[in-house]
């Protein structure tokens, strides 16, 4: 690779962590309870994919065992996850209707936010963006995913 593309990479890649901060400062917590990183993290595999197991959530998340235990604890308690189904001899996790509700409330003030940024501007290219993003996001998750896991 070019080293000029190498350092295009770089530089987008240093653009999409910055964006991504601005939009958290942005971001209205409203009722959400608040979380951290790792509460975020789970919280989103959560949603995105119901019905994993804990140890399914710390390898998709790249977090130590432990560290998911602790952060679904806290989720629990926040009344944001549920882990009282059984599959098997395993817990399963999901998502309560409390974090569904809030969820949905934080994407429509995260939609005003972009809307208000990107106002008088085209944002056909930006949704254009989705998809390629969701392929790099699986593709950085296989780099990071542990050796010897599926």
């Amino acid at each position: 690779m070019k080293t000029e593309a190498v350092d295009d990479l770089g530089m987008l890649a240093d653009l999409l962590l910055d964006v991504a901060r601005l939009i958290r400062m942005a971001e209205p917590h409203g009722d959400m309870p608040a979380l951290t990183e790792t509460e975020r993290m789970v919280m989103r595999i959560v949603d995105l994919a119901p019905g994993l197991t804990p140890s399914e959530i710390a390898d998709r998340s790249v977090l130590q065992r432990p560290n998911v235990s602790v952060a679904l604890r806290s989720l629990e308690a926040k009344g944001l996850v549920d882990r009282t189904e059984r599959v098997g001899r395993n817990v399963v996790v999901r998502p309560t209707e409390a974090a569904a509700s809030s969820l949905e409330r934080l994407r429509t003030a995260l939609r005003k936010v972009m809307e208000e940024a990107m106002e008088g501007t085209d944002t056909s290219t930006l949704l254009a963006l989705s998809a390629p993003l969701r392929e790099l996001e699986q593709k950085l998750f296989a780099l990071r995913r542990p050796t010897g896991t599926p």
